[in-house]
């Protein structure tokens, strides 16, 4: 192996949150001196070492996982879902065929309208029968994570959360448990949300902002705030041309699973790479 330090990526403990027994990933994004994606690394290519020292490689894969896009509405103002219908239409249309699309609104935790499914067609008569959300979005997105991810095959995870501010209700949820979720996002998938603002200016509208911010922040998804029915279908649709973007930029690069450390100190990982002529791009996320 040529010598070490090819690629350096640091991070420091406390925004990393590793889950007890569960292994890290690392995206690597590799190219040659052209800038063209290299598409045929094998572990025995990179050396991942940890603070120093030299860590196991468990795998490393190419990024091509299918995409199951988790689609949660919680608009409750009815004169505005014909705008979020139309919307999502265009969102779907552009995003992969391979996609597995699961729709639910936020209506007593994660209400579903339809489970995860590539069949377009069943995809489209479920946004034609959406109904308004209920105002319990953290609710729903915990238990979408549960019903969805949890012992199922691998999936790349994207959320689009479609809101409005109009209330919150928080009452069924543990800071400390959605907290634990959240960092779980961040590794692992992407958030994107629009909100449709109403102009209420409530307490609990101020909790739905907060939260659509954080996880589009911690994800690196889309945030987007609109004040109109025909923004919100135009937002909406936005949102299916950057996972379009997002899905091909992810289908060049690599997911690499180690051993990490789950201690609290600040962490150094270096990746080594053998090649000549090869330059890495390392993430934490899917997308860099």
């Amino acid at each position: 192996m040529k010598p070490f330090a090819a690629a350096t990526f640091f991070i420091a403990a406390s925004t990393l949150v590793l889950a007890q027994g569960q292994p890290s990933r690392l995206y690597v994004f590799a190219v040659d001196s052209s800038g063209a994606p290299v598409g045929d690394l094998t572990a025995p290519d990179l050396e991942l070492r940890e603070n120093g020292s030299v860590v196991q490689l468990l795998s490393l894969r190419r990024g091509t996982d299918p995409i199951r896009l988790v689609i949660i509405n919680n608009v409750g103002d009815a004169t505005e879902i014909d705008a979020v219908k139309r919307g999502l239409k265009e969102m779907i249309a552009a995003v992969p065929a391979s996609t597995e699309v699961a729709l639910a609104t936020a209506t007593g935790g994660y209400s579903s309208q339809l489970a995860p499914t590539p069949d377009r067609q069943r995809q489209l008569s479920a946004i034609a029968a959406l109904r308004e959300g209920g105002g319990e979005l953290a609710h729903a997105l915990m238990e979408s994570d549960t019903k969805l991810f949890r012992g199922q095959p691998a999936r790349w995870p994207i959320y689009v959360i479609v809101t409005d501010d109009f209330g919150e209700n928080t009452s069924a949820v543990k800071q400390i448990e959605f907290d634990a979720f959240s960092d779980r996002l961040a590794h692992s998938a992407t958030v994107h949300a629009v909100l449709s603002k109403q102009g209420t200016n409530s307490q609990t509208g101020k909790i739905i902002d907060a939260l659509a911010r954080h996880l589009t922040d911690n994800t690196g998804g889309l945030y987007q705030e609109v004040s109109s029915g025909r923004g919100l279908a135009d937002a909406i649709a936005g949102v299916g041309t950057r996972i379009a973007i997002d899905a091909q930029r992810m289908s060049d690069g690599y997911e690499l699973s180690y051993e990490g450390s789950a201690s609290g100190s600040d962490r150094d990982l270096q990746v080594g790479i053998s090649r000549q002529g090869v330059a890495l791009h390392l993430s934490f996320k899917r997308v860099p």
